[in-house]
Order: C-alpha cells, then structure tokens, then sequence
C-alpha cells in the first residue's frame, strides 16, 4: 500500500503539541475537516464526523512528546501517525500515513499538509495566549499558513 510523509515547523514546544494532538476528544476545535467527535471507547475509539465523510479512529500507539498513531474506519487513509521531533527552537511535525491507492497520493499530500498547517495555526493561537473556546477555524487562514 502507498504511504506519505510530509511535515511542518511549529514554533512551540513538543509538550503542547502532543497534548493537542493527544486529546482526540478535542480534535474537531483546531482539525480543519472533523465538525464533531463522539468518544466511543475511552482514550482508545472515536467517531469523527467530517467533511469528507464519516469516520471512525482507533488509537494503536502513544509515546509521549513524540507519537500519536491510529486506525482509521471509512477514510481514505487507513493508518497514520502525527510524529513529533524538537529540532532547536521549533518542532517539527509529521504526518505519515497508508492509503489505499497509488493514484490518490496527491491528493492524500495535499490533505496532510493541510492538516498539518490547521495544526499550526491552532498552535499558534494557543502560544498567542488565546483559548480553546475562542478559536474559530479559517480556511484561508490554515491554507496560507
């Protein structure tokens, strides 16, 4: 099956970042396509509603401050993985995931990037001193990111 990296500089740390990305119950306040999570098995199974479609997550691998791995259920991309690395004052953060078919590679590329730029600019509202509750996705915004 064909995979896909691509990655992303956030100017924060790798602590706040893994708390973000950990805490699936939340996904749908910074992830650019999820418009509501339900909890269906606890800290392990979630049900995304999407604008691409419904889905369902389970989680398979959390090491702190450095991975959050899953399963996903009715997405086109089956297996991925947010990897979190300190590289000075940033860190970067991949995506890596499995997808079905080879023809859908730019297309699974161009969905990473972006969710690793709705990922950025939500962290960057954070490290601005902003809340969660006050946080409003912008599709421009997150595209230029």
């Amino acid at each position: 099956m064909p995979e896909i990296e691509t990655k992303i500089e956030i100017n924060a740390p790798p602590d706040l970042i893994f708390k973000i990305l950990d805490d699936f119950k939340n996904a749908q306040v910074w992830n650019i396509v999820i418009s509501h999570t339900e909890e269906l098995e606890p800290n392990k199974k979630y049900f995304f509603k999407t604008n691409v479609g419904d889905m369902t997550t389970t989680r398979t691998e959390t090491i702190e401050n450095k991975k959050v791995a899953m399963l996903q259920e009715g997405s086109p991309i089956q297996e991925m993985a947010y990897l979190i690395e300190p590289k000075g004052e940033v860190t970067e953060v991949a995506i890596w995931g499995v997808f079905e078919l080879e023809e859908q590679r730019s297309i699974m590329k161009m969905a990473g990037e972006l969710l690793l730029k709705s990922l950025k600019v939500y962290v960057n509202h954070i490290v601005a001193g902003g809340k969660p509750e006050d946080y409003e996705k912008s599709f421009d915004e997150i595209k230029n990111a």
